[in-house]
């Protein structure tokens, strides 16, 4: 669908396909960056997380993945980043550096508790915790530097990755 999209925009000339080739290879870059660096972490997190992922289905991976890339950066980055942000350095007069700061890391413990919040929360693992934590650090880092689209594409290419790796 966004390929057709994305072909419908280009013929109108509203969107070119050299920037969405340029987002979707820099998402897939940092997953492949970040997967390479915390591999060992990612399958332990797998694993301890959804240890029924090596029975799902290839479409099942897909479906969950895109999700999650969308939701969970819509969330913690746009809205708890940006918002958090915003009202940190308006309301509590914080320099916009201090308010960024308190509020990536802020969005990077909530988006590690929240897998474990629920009657589907994971148990707590100290450092698939500590590990969540950083990678919403990174996610947050790649959303401020890159953008939304980047970051959206970057975190379903990672779970795509680990789905498919070490599922």
């Amino acid at each position: 669908l966004l390929a057709v999209f994305v072909m419908v925009e280009e013929k109108r000339g509203a969107a070119s396909g050299v920037k969405l080739n340029r987002v979707l290879l820099e998402g897939l870059v940092f997953a492949l960056i970040v997967l390479a660096g915390l591999g060992w972490a990612a399958s332990r997190m797998l694993r301890a997380a959804d240890p029924s992922a090596a029975a799902m289905g290839p479409i099942d991976k897909v479906v969950i993945a895109c999700g999650t890339g969308f939701h969970e950066e819509l969330v913690f980055r746009a809205l708890l980043v940006t918002g958090f942000s915003f009202v940190l350095t308006k309301l509590f007069r914080l320099s916009a550096k201090a308010g960024l700061i308190v509020a990536v890391t802020v969005s990077s413990l909530a988006f590690s508790l929240v897998h474990n919040y629920g009657p589907l929360g994971e148990p707590f693992v100290a450092d698939v915790f500590v590990y969540r934590t950083a990678l919403g650090a990174l996610f947050a880092g790649l959303y401020l530097l890159r953008g939304f689209a980047v970051a959206v594409y970057a975190h379903v290419f990672f779970e795509l990755l680990v789905y498919f790796l070490y599922a």
